[in-house]
């Protein structure tokens, strides 16, 4: 069974004939097609898993508020990454947010999902503390650490480091300040004074550092574990088994009637061996470093840091100074249409030069 047909059979059918709608969490983890799904998906293990649903919701006062069959949804999607939900592990959680409760992944949680995959040789995240962090170059996304020169206690940031068995490796560092502003502004439980961003902000900040590092710069093929688990992170899932944002943010992923393609991959050229190419070249090069590329799959991201502006969709990134050039494309893509563009390579992938009517 794949997720995707999991997460829409474990949401609520509207042609549904045993009538899931009203049921509590205790009475819909007895009825006989959610326990068969899980059993399908866990085998032995389903009886457990379904014991530690309970067992998360009642641990957990905001879950018993939410709607059962959201609690359902967020936990199908757990059991089909093969992800416990006992928040002690730190590989996922069930988030409640207003009356539905949501899918988020912690630290553990990605590093597994990326394990999984075999082309990890290498991968980590860690606290840095003052004193360690000598340079910081956002242009070319290069950073100087040194362990021994730690100063003091003061947490200063927090690093995302892997190393992919085909040589390429990546360094992801984000300071303690963009990290509690990145959860502000992504996170629906960051003001909870129960949420995980108030009761231990160093495991988020962790979480969060190492998500953009897998996420923006990992080997990600369409249809695999970490896809999904990027497309379904901090999400609800719809009666029709899609991701679902209580609250629409520049994060969340904007549904379209187009296929959702793969996850968000990398912004930087990855080497000729990494699986899976981030964009798709329409034609030769036009010389040294110009090309003609096609940007496909609908708009995921788009951010600004300094005076980079980055684009990131399901399958790939690239990076602009010019406000109106991302402004533009994201636009394209947000539509659910490919986006041509006249492109150089430079130290961070791919620059925009120039949009291009296919």
């Amino acid at each position: 069974m794949t997720m995707e047909n999991t997460t829409q059979e474990m949401s609520t059918p509207k042609s549904s004939p045993v009538g899931l709608k009203g049921k509590s969490l205790n009475q819909l983890l007895s009825d006989v097609s959610i326990k068969g799904r899980f059993d399908e998906m866990l085998g032995k293990r389903s009886n457990a898993f379904i014991s530690s649903i309970i067992s998360a919701v009642k641990g957990n006062p905001g879950l018993e508020k939410c709607d059962p069959l959201s609690i359902i949804s967020a936990a199908a999607i757990a059991a089909s990454l093969d992800l416990p939900i006992n928040g002690n592990l730190g590989s996922c959680a069930m988030v409640p947010y207003k009356d539905k409760a949501q899918f988020q992944i912690m630290r553990t949680g990605w590093v597994q999902l990326a394990q999984r995959t075999g082309l990890y040789s290498l991968i980590n995240a860690t606290e840095v503390y003052e004193g360690q962090l000598l340079s910081r170059n956002d242009i070319t996304g290069e950073f100087l650490f040194d362990t021994l020169s730690k100063k003091s206690e003061k947490v200063i940031g927090y690093v995302a480091y892997f190393k992919l068995k085909n040589g390429f490796e990546k360094y992801v560092y984000m300071s303690a300040e963009e990290c509690l502003a990145h959860g502000k502004k992504y996170s629906k439980s960051f003001n909870n004074e129960s949420g995980l961003w108030k009761t231990n902000p160093g495991a988020m900040s962790l979480k969060t550092v190492l998500k953009r590092a897998i996420s923006k710069w990992g080997p990600v093929s369409i249809d695999s574990p970490l896809s999904k688990a990027i497309e379904f992170d901090q999400a609800a899932v719809s009666q029709d088994g899609k991701a679902e944002f209580v609250d629409s943010t520049a994060e969340n992923i904007k549904e379209e009637e187009v296929p959702m393609p793969t996850a968000k991959n990398t912004a930087k050229k990855a080497p000729e061996s990494a699986p899976g190419a981030p964009i798709e070249h329409k034609a030769e090069p036009k010389g040294q470093t110009d090309k003609i590329v096609t940007l496909r799959g609908t708009l995921r991201e788009i951010e600004k840091d300094g005076d980079i502006w980055s684009i990131y969709s399901g399958a790939w990134g690239a990076v602009t100074h010019d406000e109106a050039i991302a402004k533009a494309a994201a636009e394209i893509l947000d539509k659910g249409f490919d986006c041509v563009i006249e492109a150089v390579d430079g130290s961070e992938g791919y620059l925009i030069k120039s949009l291009k009517k296919d």
